[in-house]
C-alpha cells in the first residue's frame, strides 16, 4: 500500500514537472482588422503551421524551448474598412517553461 502511494506521488510530481517545462506562445487578437492569419515557422527544421485567430479570441501554441520561431501575422484585405492593418514578422526564442503573451492590436490612422 505504501509503495503504491509513493509511486502515485512520484508520478504526480513528474507530471507537474513536465507541464512546467512547456513553452508557449499565446496570441490575442484585439484588432478591428478581422481574423488574423498566423504563420509559425520553426527556423531549425523549416516546419510551418498556419492558424486563424478571430477578433477577441486567444490562441495558445506550444513550442519547443530554445528554438527560434518566426511568426508572420497578416489580415484580410477589406477596402470597406477604414483601418489599415499592417502585417508583421517577428522572431522569438523561449526558455523552458516560458509563456509569451502577444497582443495583436490595431492603431487608428493618425494616432
Amino acid at each position: 500500500m505504501r509503495q503504491g502511494i509513493l509511486a502515485l506521488g512520484l508520478a504526480l510530481i513528474l507530471a507537474l514537472a513536465a507541464c512546467s517545462t512547456q513553452s508557449e506562445l499565446r496570441f490575442t487578437n484585439r484588432t478591428d482588422c478581422g481574423p488574423a492569419t498566423i504563420l509559425l515557422t520553426n527556423t531549425v527544421t523549416g516546419g510551418t503551421s498556419t492558424y486563424t485567430l478571430e477578433q477577441e479570441r486567444t490562441l495558445a501554441i506550444q513550442v519547443e524551448a530554445e528554438v527560434v520561431y518566426r511568426y508572420e501575422v497578416t489580415y484580410p484585405r477589406d477596402p470597406a474598412r477604414q483601418i489599415e492593418c499592417e502585417p508583421k514578422t517577428v522572431e522569438v526564442r523561449l526558455r523552458p517553461g516560458q509563456r509569451l503573451n502577444i497582443s495583436l492590436e490595431s492603431v487608428p490612422e493618425g494616432a
